[in-house]
């Protein structure tokens, strides 16, 4: 029992340092915040601090798994219910009405980190590799089962998904008061139309 409560107590300080961390990216950008604000944000010692992370790549690199643990959650969905249409209607529904502002904005701190960092990047196409890839096989086999029209062949209409849902999250980020349930609404009415669209000629 007390090797659990060991571990449970040291998830809970990650999850604490991780999540003070995404405030100062939030609030500061990536580049722009310190160790120091980190430290200072999550009320821990410095100690506490590197007792669980190297540094502020490491932290950047633990909030990157973190996402990749909710994409992996997303693909298993995607890969067990048996309607692939519904599979990804349900999934960018969630992805865009679930998504709160600050993430948003965390995600935009990323990419930006990405540009300059290339570890950064290469974990950011990572789960952006796998996210698509899990978004491709539903199509796929939705197109061939006849859940889903065939008028566009699987690669451009995985783009197209992508773009749509991309779109909403950055105006999200954009502007906090969005109303997400709303732009969810929106992006399902789209994306019902292009899986349920004319089928390619014979």
């Amino acid at each position: 029992m007390a090797r659990r409560r060991d571990d449970d107590l040291a998830e809970t300080r990650r999850r604490e340092i991780l999540d003070a961390a995404a405030r100062c990216f939030v609030r500061r950008g990536v580049h722009q915040t310190s160790m120091r604000e980190i430290i200072a944000e999550a009320g821990l010692s410095a100690g506490a601090i590197y007792n669980y992370f190297d540094g502020k790549e490491a932290i950047i690199e633990a909030i990157a798994a973190r996402e990749r643990r909710v994409i992996e959650e997303f693909a298993d969905y995607l890969e067990t219910e048996p309607d692939a249409r519904t599979a990804i209607i349900e999934s960018v529904r969630e992805i865009i009405r679930d998504c709160p502002p600050d993430e948003a904005r965390l995600g935009v701190e990323l990419l930006a980190e990405g540009s300059r960092n290339p570890a950064v990047l290469a974990l950011l196409k990572r789960n952006d590799a796998a996210l698509r890839g899990a978004l491709l096989s539903a199509i796929r086999r939705g197109q061939e089962s006849g859940q889903i029209a065939t008028g566009l062949a699987a690669e451009p209409l995985l783009d197209t998904i992508v773009a749509l849902y991309e779109g909403f999250i950055g105006h999200i980020a954009l502007d906090p008061e969005a109303d997400r349930a709303a732009y969810a609404r929106a992006a399902v009415a789209a994306l019902t139309a292009l899986l349920d669209g004319p089928s390619a000629p014979a």
